[in-house]
């Protein structure tokens, strides 16, 4: 019976001590992935627009939109790259004014290029406007941004003309 008790105890004590490793490599993996992310913020300004409307009249699936900006490193600052910004309609819901697009952002940059994606869902008609925030996921790139992945943040911050305020948070 004491033998039995004995072998409990270490047992419990080998698995306190196999799950405090695991915290500590968790916690230590979890830094680790913290202090290798980077970040970027661009400002961009649409300079030209073009809707394909594919089926009737309005908003309906298989719409193309097409958005040119220019992006710079501060608000109405100098030239840094370009922004094209493409979607699709996937889905028009006519009941409840709502709409979704499979949507993708290319960000050039000297250094490389910045893919992001992701599906907006808005109202049927509207424009994202000012204090609209949306995160998309950073797919990857070319050049320096050549496997990265993460998130962008896009905060409207003007609509006349529509600026846009990227923040990319990089984990590489």
């Amino acid at each position: 019976m004491k033998k039995q008790r004995i072998f409990v105890i270490v047992a419990a004590v080998a698995i306190c001590a196999l799950v405090v490793g695991a915290l500590v490599s968790m916690n230590s993996a979890h830094s680790t992935s913290k202090s290798s992310t980077a970040s970027l913020t661009l400002y961009t300004t649409v300079t030209e627009s073009e809707v394909l409307d594919t089926g009737s009249t309005g908003t309906t699936d298989g719409d193309e939109t097409f958005i040119y900006g220019t992006a710079s490193l501060t608000p109405n600052g100098p030239y840094f790259g370009d922004e094209v910004y493409m979607s699709v309609t996937v889905r028009t819901d006519i009941a409840n004014n709502r709409t979704w697009r499979d949507s993708t952002w290319d960000y050039s940059l000297p250094e490389g290029t910045i893919m992001v994606s992701g599906v907006l869902d808005s109202v049927i008609g509207k424009s994202l406007g000012k204090g609209d925030v949306v995160h998309l996921v950073i797919l990857g790139g070319t050049g320096i941004y050549r496997g990265v992945r993460g998130e962008m943040i896009g905060t409207v911050e003007g609509d006349s003309p529509p600026i846009q305020k990227a923040e990319f948070f990089f984990v590489k």
